[in-house]
């Protein structure tokens, strides 16, 4: 059986292009990189899933014939060495070209089925050279046709031009996120470009890049994503104080109705991780209602907020005045944002023009890349500068905005919203009840300021 493996394992091996014939191949990481599939951006390991052992990394199945571009990608303060095993061995280009033939699969299968092929191992080494990068904390909310979806993730923006997803935190329905590395370019005003192998208008970040917001708007996959940097400490109370909150989802109504819904509330939040919430705004027409709500915040800024049964997953910023996540639960999925009570709130002080992202409950779900004009005279214009039905500068005026009270409360019409502390991030979510006007789906959008 030996000599059978090593004529096996030979004869399978050509040049620079490897034939692998395993229903398992393995892949390995040694030193501080990930692996990602440039074909298809579905399989890959990442530093800290080969750490803990995931199936995706130690089993890696294959099944029918398959055509693979492993890609080493080096985490900040790394570099890649060389591929061991399935490449040629030692080999130094960043890529690896490998076919998968189902019939040497079940021949090896058939002659050694308790053995996996050797692992495909990157190994990195250590590098102070490198490109520095920053890590994020990214919530999702997205769609395949008329199937919708909601994560938590990890990302990684490095360089000046690069950005990737990581690992994976929680998602549902379970689905293996595209591991690709992107290219991201920023523009006039804040406007932010994000493309595989070209950039396209994508969404919009603050000057810092603090705070990042993305519309995939391209294809049957549409989503929105926001992302804020990983933190080393974040303190468990970051939530204590009053927000302002806005939240919708797939989630239909009760007694039947279609539709999804939409909620605008208020939150009164303890040192203690508890709190209450008054429903201002409610698509199911519930407004006064009050309820407990509760937080959690973890020390790298991940924060739970849980209120009437279900979680929005996101994370908090770095000054405790931002919230942004993701509903992920088995039936339900949705997006939402909180933005901290603050005074001296007036038409004044929103003037201006924002831009950022947009997403409609639908099927298929619609984004968008959007902007917001503001008036000192309470004008609130939205253009939709490019979304995924297909459209470019679709604009939307006669909207009227006002400013409910000096603390920060935002209304055009039927869409509640806030704007932060700082003056610098805006939300809106359309409440209008579903038995006013049905065609009208809940929508939610978010916004920076112009830099």
């Amino acid at each position: 059986m030996q000599q059978l493996l090593r004529v096996l394992k030979k004869a399978l091996i050509i040049s620079a292009a490897t034939l692998l014939a395993a229903c398992k191949h393995p892949l390995e990481i040694q030193g501080q990189g990930d692996i990602i599939e440039t074909a298809g951006g579905v399989r890959g390991c990442s530093l800290e899933e080969f750490q803990a052992g995931v199936s995706r990394c130690l089993s890696n199945a294959v099944d029918g014939d398959e055509d693979a571009v492993y890609r080493a990608l080096p985490r900040p303060g790394w570099r890649f060495s060389h591929w061991d095993g399935g490449c040629a061995k030692g080999s130094t280009a960043p890529d690896c070209n490998i076919s998968y033939l189902q019939s040497l699969a079940d021949f090896w299968d058939q002659n050694a089925p308790d053995q996996d092929w050797p692992a495909l191992k990157a190994v990195f080494v250590q590098d102070g050279d490198t490109l520095a990068g920053t890590e994020y904390i990214a919530a999702q909310f997205g769609g395949i046709g008329g199937s919708s979806y909601a994560a938590l993730l990890d990302a990684l923006f490095y360089g000046t031009d690069r950005w990737r997803f990581t690992t994976q935190q929680a998602t549902r329905p379970q689905l293996l996120i595209s591991r690709r590395e992107y290219r991201y370019d920023r523009r006039s005003g804040g406007l932010v470009g994000s493309g595989v192998t070209a950039t396209v208008e994508a969404g919009a970040a603050t000057r810092e890049f603090d705070y990042v917001a993305l519309a995939d708007t391209e294809g049957d996959d549409t989503s929105v994503t926001f992302y804020m940097p990983k933190r080393s400490s974040t303190p468990s109370n970051s939530f204590q104080g009053n927000w302002y909150c806005g939240h919708i989802s797939t989630r239909n109504e009760p007694g039947g109705g279609q539709g999804g819904y939409a909620r605008f509330f208020t939150a009164a939040l303890d040192s203690g991780g508890g709190g209450t919430l008054r429903l201002v705004a409610d698509r199911w027409d519930q407004q006064g209602t009050s309820n407990n709500i509760g937080y959690t915040v973890f020390e790298n800024g991940t924060a739970y907020l849980d209120y009437l049964g279900l979680r929005l997953a996101g994370s908090i910023s770095a000054d405790g005045d931002v919230f942004v996540g993701s509903e992920i639960s088995d039936d339900v999925r949705g997006v939402g944002a909180c933005l901290r009570r603050s005074s001296g709130k007036g038409l004044d002080t929103v003037s201006g023009t924002f831009y950022g992202v947009y997403v409609s409950i639908a099927a298929p779900l619609f984004t968008a890349v959007a902007q917001r004009d503001f008036t000192p005279a309470g004008g609130a214009d939205l253009t939709l500068r490019r979304d995924s039905y297909g459209g470019s500068n679709r604009q939307f005026g006669d909207f009227v905005l006002t400013v409910d009270d000096q603390r920060g409360q935002l209304e055009t019409g039927s869409r509640h919203g806030a704007i932060s502390p700082d003056g610098q991030v805006v939300f809106f979510v359309d409440t209008r009840p579903s038995t006013q006007i049905s065609s009208i789906l809940p929508s939610f959008s978010l916004y920076f300021r112009s830099n």
